[in-house]
């Protein structure tokens, strides 16, 4: 008896890559290009040797993650995209533990609050990016 469903409802899986862009709309372009968080600010300070370096990278990053945003929305390539996410969040969230100097105060609850967000990438990389995706759109143009 296999209990792990071979479809999705397509409207769930907007649902879920509409969060997903909204969380990295929030840390890119709200917490590193427009609020300029003084915390994120903090960490990436670790990585570079002055102050405008530090807001450099981080202004690199968050146009990065808006990027990210800007892709999940659009539904293209979904599922490599959606395991690419899981890398790039594995990566800085272990980055930013091991090496950022104690700058994380609670690393363990930064795992634990990232874990939904890993679960709801997993889903779209399981099954993929549900209705109102580019790709569907011009195939029934």
């Amino acid at each position: 008896m296999n209990d792990i469903p071979t479809a999705v409802n397509p409207l769930f899986l907007l649902t879920v890559r509409c969060a997903i862009a909204l969380i990295w709309l929030y840390e890119g372009l709200w917490q590193k290009l427009i609020a300029r968080d003084t915390y994120e600010l903090s960490i990436v300070r670790q990585f570079t040797n002055s102050d405008d370096a530090a807001l450099q990278l981080m202004s690199a990053i968050g146009t990065a993650e808006t990027l990210l945003a800007v892709a999940i929305l659009s539904g293209l390539f979904a599922r490599p995209l959606a395991w690419f996410q899981i890398s790039i969040l594995i990566v800085m969230n272990l980055t930013g533990i091991f090496f950022g100097n104690n700058t994380i105060e609670q690393p363990i609850g930064l795992l634990i609050k990232n874990m939904p967000l890993l679960l709801c990438m997993g889903l779209v990389g399981l099954y993929g990016a549900g209705c109102w995706n580019r790709r569907a759109r011009s195939n029934h143009e």
